[in-house]
């Protein structure tokens, strides 16, 4: 709390109306991110890979391009109640069940980012960003097009599920993973 404190006191002190922020993510952090900064008066651009909003809680079947990018898997349920989950002005629907399916996370962050979706920039991958004095040079990537802006600022809420992290285990590459067609006894080493 108290660095939230202080982050909103310095917006203020150090920012002005004209200040420019990129965002890079709009999953929940880059959303809740864009919505203080827009309420402080500060114009952001919010960069996202994908085609939407809501980053890990958008579910991507196996076959999806961005499956990759993504540790959501289709029955899974927060382990945390909503009124925990819910960002603190903005309470999850009453008809969502007390431990939300990520489809209802899903449907909440994309609520919750209404108000920003005109500044987001979808299918926008974020190439490189780099200092340039007191300003930030970010480069990205949209429709085989690279371009180039200058910000004042640069928020990175890209979130850590972005890259899968996979352990080095001694034959890990033997393992047969496992898939809805079979069972989970089904998955062994060779």
């Amino acid at each position: 709390m108290v660095e939230l404190i202080h982050v909103k006191s310095t917006l203020k002190k150090s920012f002005s109306k004209h200040t420019t922020i990129a965002i890079i993510g709009a999953g929940a952090a880059g959303i809740i991110a864009a919505k203080k900064c827009m309420e402080e008066g500060l114009k952001v651009t919010v960069f996202e890979t994908t085609n939407v909003v809501g980053g890990t809680w958008v579910y991507r079947p196996p076959n999806d391009r961005f499956a990759s990018m993504n540790a959501m898997y289709a029955h899974l349920h927060t382990n945390l109640p909503k009124q925990v989950m819910k960002f603190k002005d903005i309470p999850f629907d009453d008809d969502v069940a007390i431990f939300p399916s990520h489809k209802e996370v899903a449907a909440y962050l994309q609520r919750v980012a209404k108000p920003i979706m005109p500044f987001i920039q979808f299918k926008t991958t974020v190439k490189k960003v780099t200092p340039k004095g007191q300003s930030w040079v970010v480069r990205t990537l949209c429709d085989s097009k690279e371009n180039e802006a200058i910000f004042d600022c640069v928020i990175v809420a890209n979130g850590h599920y972005a890259k899968p992290n996979m352990p080095k285990l001694s034959g890990l590459d033997k393992l047969t993973a496992y898939s809805p067609e079979n069972d989970a006894s089904s998955c062994s080493m060779d």
